[in-house]
Parts: structure tokens; sequence; C-alpha cells
């Protein structure tokens, strides 16, 4: 989701949305899935990582947005023959 909030130019509410999101189903894995809430202090280390992660990708992509791609002019030509 959230590469595709980075290609869609989401505003910065919906890429902080996401990572949210991300974030809490981040939280449910660890925690659930992988048995982590019977060790709270490896649960809240690798939630930490992760988190930090998120926030790093977020972060990348509101400093370094992606390009828009112009139109090629072969583009144009070719759907006119």
């Amino acid at each position: 989701m959230l590469a595709v909030a980075a290609d869609a130019h989401a505003s910065a509410f919906w890429l902080v949305v996401v990572v949210l999101a991300a974030a809490l189903k981040t939280r449910i894995v660890l925690a659930r899935y992988l048995g982590l809430d019977a060790a709270p202090a490896a649960l809240t280390g690798f939630f930490a990582v992760t988190f930090l992660v998120l926030a790093l990708v977020a972060g990348s992509i509101l400093v370094f947005p992606t390009p828009q791609q112009p139109l090629r002019a072969e583009n144009h030509s070719s759907s006119q023959h």
C-alpha cells in the first residue's frame, strides 16, 4: 500500500494513514501470529524497528517525490498512423 500511495502521489495525510495502518498490522502479526505477546521486550524491539523503517520510507517519499513522466512525442505520432 505504501508503494501504491507513493506512485499515486498521495497527499501527506493519506501517506500517514497508510503508514499507521501498516504499523497496526505489523503489531498484530508480531503479537498474535508470531507469539511475541509472551515476550513484551522482543515485541517492543521488533515493532520499533519496523515502525522506524516505515517512517523512513514514508519520509523519503515525502522528501523525494517521484517526478511525473512526460508523454513522449513518439507515442503521439505512432497512435495517429
